[in-house]
């Protein structure tokens, strides 16, 4: 492995690092705006580091709100060849508990929001494959690192475009909850849950219950068996 900077972006919880020493907080100008935060350097065993807390020191940048565009090309410009994103987040599959780490090997992303997401368009056109969107060998390397620690990893895993409360509101509507059981069951209001759904249906681009149904059976949200009521509700 060449001696490159490693850059990692931490989420919700991740906003200081053990080991990390010569710190230096670093302001990156990029074409595409300001990052979410300036950037922070130094080193952890002897390696050059660069770590950016996605949504800004005081978590005051919403994930809707994020500008990736000008993370990722502040993270290039100041040398990082390869990023570990750290992201806390929900699972409706048993076989992922709290604490697991999941080092994801694919995403489902049916969000449309490719324009924000890219760094081609404007008179400059690229066809680059996304079969494999992440480093397989970076990968390998913190499963290994991992499994050393004797941490609960998972090696592969795909991560959905819905927020966790998307994917517990789709999961209940999969069950053959009204709006209302739903608010009731995770103590929202029905006009939050009613956002939620709405939020869900655009995401995915599907119009019916039923849709949605055989959505999050692909996904394995869903036992066949719970999910044979696709009444419209």
């Amino acid at each position: 492995m060449s001696k490159h900077k490693i850059g990692i972006i931490g989420g919700t919880g991740l906003y200081s690092i053990e080991g990390f020493t010569n710190q230096k907080w670093v302001k990156v100008k990029t074409p595409f705006g300001k990052p979410s935060d300036d950037l922070l350097t130094g080193k952890i065993a002897g390696r050059d580091v660069v770590f950016l807390p996605r949504h800004g020191r005081g978590h005051r940048i919403l994930p809707g709100e994020l500008n990736h565009r000008a993370n990722i090309w502040a993270m290039k410009k100041l040398g990082v060849a390869w990023i570990i994103s750290v992201s806390a987040v929900g699972s409706l599959q048993a076989k992922y508990k709290p604490c697991d780490i999941v080092l994801i090997d694919q995403f489902v992303d049916r969000t449309k929001q490719s324009l924000n997401h890219t760094f081609f368009g404007r008179g400059i056109v690229a066809h680059i494959a996304f079969a494999d969107p992440i480093c397989s060998e970076l990968r390998q390397l913190l499963w290994q690192s991992a499994r050393a620690e004797k941490a609960r990893v998972h090696n592969g895993g795909a991560a959905d475009g819905l927020s966790g409360r998307e994917i517990e509101v789709l999961r209940l509507i999969g069950l053959g909850h009204t709006n209302a059981e739903i608010g009731e069951l995770l103590a929202l209001s029905v006009r939050t849950v009613e956002s939620h759904r709405a939020s869900i249906h655009r995401k995915l681009r599907l119009s019916t219950r039923a849709e949605l149904v055989r959505y999050a059976l692909r996904r394995g949200l869903l036992a066949p068996e719970l999910a044979n009521d696709t009444r419209t509700r």
